[in-house]
C-alpha cells in the first residue's frame, strides 16, 4: 500500500501490470520513477513484475501471450526444441525483418550481422548484431565492439540453447573485442545473458517514449529529440507537448557485457 497491482500469481512469484498509455503518462502525473518504483517494490518482496504497455497488447497481442507462456512455464501449446538439432547460418535482411516483426515486441532494427537458427528447413530463432548506436550514447566507430541488438524465437516455441549456439557462431566467425546488450526490465530479469556468460554491469535509467494524444503507438525519443533550429530557452518536453505529444516512462534496462580477453 498504497500501490496496487493488476494481476498477482503467487505460485509463480510473478505480478503483471497493464498500463494504458494515456493513464500512465507524464500528462497524468506519472514521472520517470513511477513504473520503476513499482518494479523495485515487487522485487523487494521476491516477486518479478511484468509491465505491459497498451500498444504492445493491442498491436502485438500474440507476441505478448507467447512471452507470458514462456515466463510462466505454461507448456501447453509450446513446442520445445534443443540446440543440438539446430543449424546456424547467415540470413538476409528480408528474412530477419519479417521474423522480428512477427516475433519480437520491438520489431526489426537495422543490423550488420544477421544469424538464423534452423530446425530442418524452418527458421526458429534469430540473433542480430549492430555497431554501437549514438542514440544510446555509444561510440559507433569503436573497433571490435558490437551490440547484440535482437534475439527472439518463433512464437510458442521454446528453443533450448538457441541463444548460446547463435552467440558461439558469432564469436567463432567474426572479429570482436566486446559485445554488449540490454534486457528490458519491464519484461526480463536477465537470466538469458548470465546463462550465456555475460557480465552484468548495471541498470540504465528509465527511458521515455513519445506518443501522439489519442494514438496507440510509441515512438523512440531519439526521433523527437530537440533540434538545433528549435528555441534554446524551451525544453524538448515543452516543445513536444505544444505539438500534441505525450510521453510515458519505462523501467530502464539491464546492461550486460562480454569481453574477448
Amino acid at each position: 500500500k498504497p500501490k496496487e497491482l493488476d494481476i498477482i500469481i503467487p505460485s509463480k512469484r510473478v505480478a503483471i501490470e497493464y498500463c494504458g498509455l494515456y493513464w500512465h503518462s507524464a500528462l497524468q502525473g506519472k514521472d520517470n520513477k513511477y513504473h520503476l518504483s513499482k518494479l523495485d517494490s515487487c522485487n523487494k518482496v521476491g516477486f518479478s513484475l511484468i509491465t505491459i504497455f497498451e500498444d504492445e497488447w493491442i498491436n502485438k497481442k500474440e507476441i505478448v501471450l507467447s512471452r507470458l507462456k514462456n515466463i510462466l512455464g505454461i507448456k501447453e501449446s509450446i513446442k520445445t526444441l534443443y540446440a543440438r538439432k539446430l543449424n546456424i547460418k547467415e540470413i538476409d535482411i528480408s528474412m530477419v525483418r519479417q521474423f522480428c516483426e512477427e516475433n519480437h515486441l520491438q520489431g526489426y532494427v537495422g543490423s550488420s550481422i544477421k544469424l538464423g537458427a534452423f530446425y530442418e528447413d524452418e527458421l526458429v530463432s534469430i540473433m542480430t548484431f549492430s555497431k554501437p548506436s549514438i542514440s544510446k550514447g555509444q561510440d559507433s566507430y569503436a573497433l571490435g565492439v558490437w551490440e547484440l541488438s535482437r534475439f527472439c524465437s518463433r512464437l510458442d516455441y521454446k528453443v533450448v540453447g538457441a541463444a548460446s549456439k547463435l552467440l558461439s557462431y558469432f564469436k567463432k566467425n567474426y572479429e570482436w573485442t566486446q559485445v554488449f546488450s540490454y534486457a528490458d526490465r519491464r519484461w526480463s530479469i536477465g537470466n538469458l545473458y548470465t546463462q550465456m556468460g555475460f557480465e552484468f554491469v548495471g541498470n540504465t535509467k528509465p527511458n521515455y517514449w513519445y506518443f501522439a494524444n489519442g494514438d496507440i503507438e510509441r515512438h523512440h525519443r531519439f526521433a523527437l529529440r530537440k533540434r538545433s533550429d528549435e528555441p534554446k530557452d524551451i525544453t524538448e518536453w515543452e516543445l513536444r507537448k505544444s505539438q500534441g505529444w505525450n510521453r510515458i516512462w519505462d523501467c530502464g534496462n539491464l546492461k550486460y557485457v562480454m569481453r574477448n580477453s
